[in-house]
């Protein structure tokens, strides 16, 4: 970040805690400062790394000029010894409900997001690069010559729109639990398959392994 901003040269810095997903650890040096037990000591962890990372920002010069994002892909799951509440959402993470999925994200741009806004909406992981490429005035190098798995939230982050565009649908046990439609209030809804729907025989996704196919079908509805 000092090098890119000592040339006046943008950057992205993606960074990746592993906190607070299993297996549950953290640094030493966090262990007892907050009081609590594991969860504590991973979100005091989270919390230094984050403010080293705003901190590189200010000492480079531009914290003011910078577009950060701080969010996670899913919410907490008890059963996998995960600390932390879903609050009253059904579900946990990988459930496909609403309690699965729905988790903080925060953006800080002073002087474009508005300070102190809040917003009750879901935005998607595959959300966030077709928004920055419009924040930053660059949504003509998306491509356009292949679906783009995302929609262009900058409306909602910058103030200018009170729902997000496009329709988010969650999927889990290889269902499709919800579905956020554009252009009106967010809504969510159960699809029970068809009774002769087998989802054990159903093709295991690029990436799932054969093993874990069969724990998933057979996942309750939490």
């Amino acid at each position: 970040m000092h090098r890119d901003a000592a040339k006046q040269r943008p950057f992205c810095a993606y960074v990746c805690f592993t906190q607070f997903h299993p297996p549950v650890h953290y640094h030493p040096d966090s262990r007892g400062k907050s009081g609590g037990g594991k969860g504590s000591a991973m979100l005091a962890e989270i919390d230094y790394r984050s403010d080293q990372i705003l901190d590189a920002l200010a000492k480079a010069g531009i914290a003011e000029d910078t577009i950060v994002v701080w969010s996670s892909n899913h919410a907490t799951a008890h059963a996998a010894g995960v600390a932390g509440s879903n609050g009253p959402w059904r579900g946990v993470f990988g459930s496909g409900f609403e309690g699965g999925f729905r988790a903080p994200a925060l953006v800080r741009w002073p002087g474009e997001v508005p300070a102190g806004a809040v917003s009750s909406e879901i935005l998607a992981t595959s959300d966030w690069m077709p928004t920055l490429a419009a924040l930053i005035r660059q949504q003509d190098r998306v491509p356009a010559n292949r679906p783009i798995d995302g929609a262009d939230a900058s409306e909602l982050l910058l103030g200018r729109s009170e729902t997000p565009p496009g329709t988010l649908s969650s999927v889990s046990a290889l269902k499709v639990r919800g579905c956020r439609e554009s252009g009106g209030k967010s809504r969510l809804f159960s699809v029970v398959p068809k009774p002769s729907m087998d989802l054990s025989s159903s093709p295991v996704p690029d990436g799932l392994r054969p093993d874990r196919r069969s724990w998933r079908a057979d996942q309750p509805d939490q």
